[in-house]
């Protein structure tokens, strides 16, 4: 699953962002200001394929503070998303004119939108992660495909009957193929972002999962070769 780092001070605005986004198909992490996303960054926790950052943010995140970062020949903001954590920018602005667009392109953001605009911001953040190459319209292994344009899986190109969850589920495994993923991370990756955290998940209910997309994937579901189970660490392992 795709992550976007979600930089924007008014709460409200922060929470429509946030939920259209996980709506969307995204995980995101949230952060108010500009202290907390450089602490997010650094933890190195979750790896980001794109930040959204408010243009004019309360603690000085904006054209002000990059330009002074300039001017004082520093490592800007927007440089240490951009080339060190090798994450494009997308600036969100409440102005819509051209000063704007070129201020925020001279910056080094990939784009730049107005933060009214939900609908254009999806394309923007779906256009920028196309064309870094982030956005995969195929995930491939062996005789499974997912397209993840139609929401599709295959087996030897045979529609697979996995669910929706099932369906996110297998696309993490595959974008994270070789790598054991436990169960907590599997709930917060998928279920968490699907509900907005509002529910408990049991872990059952990822073993459930499992099982259900092993039966799609498996030539025998009870000896599977493509999701392995990691005995004591609460896990399991896509592929080689």
């Amino acid at each position: 699953m795709l992550r976007i780092l979600l930089v924007e001070d008014e709460r409200e605005i922060r929470e429509q962002l946030n939920n259209l986004l996980i709506k969307s198909g995204y995980a995101v992490d949230d952060a108010e200001g500009n202290a907390k996303a450089i602490e997010l960054l650094e933890e190195g926790e979750h790896g980001y394929d794109l930040a959204l950052v408010d243009l004019q943010l309360k603690d000085g995140l904006g054209f002000s503070v990059c330009e002074r970062a300039k001017e004082k020949n520093d490592t800007d903001y927007i440089a240490f998303i951009d080339e060190v954590q090798n994450v494009p920018v997308i600036f969100m602005t409440a102005y819509d004119d051209e000063a704007t667009a070129a201020n925020c392109l001279k910056m080094g953001a990939a784009d730049y939108v107005p933060k009214n605009r939900t609908q254009e911001l999806l394309v923007r953040v779906r256009s920028v992660l196309s064309k870094t190459g982030k956005l995969e319209t195929q995930l491939v292994y062996r005789e499974l495909r997912i397209d993840t344009e139609k929401a599709l899986a295959y087996k030897n190109d045979q529609v697979l009957d996995l669910g929706a969850m099932g369906y996110r589920l297998l696309c993490l495994f595959m974008r994270n193929r070789g790598k054991m993923l436990t169960i907590d991370r599997m709930i917060d990756e998928i279920w968490n972002y699907s509900n907005g955290y509002l529910d408990f998940i049991p872990p059952e209910r990822v073993r459930q999962t499992i099982h259900r997309v092993r039966k799609e994937i498996e030539d025998d579901p009870k000896n599977p070769q493509y999701i392995v189970t990691v005995h004591g660490l609460n896990g399991y392992k896509f592929g080689e």
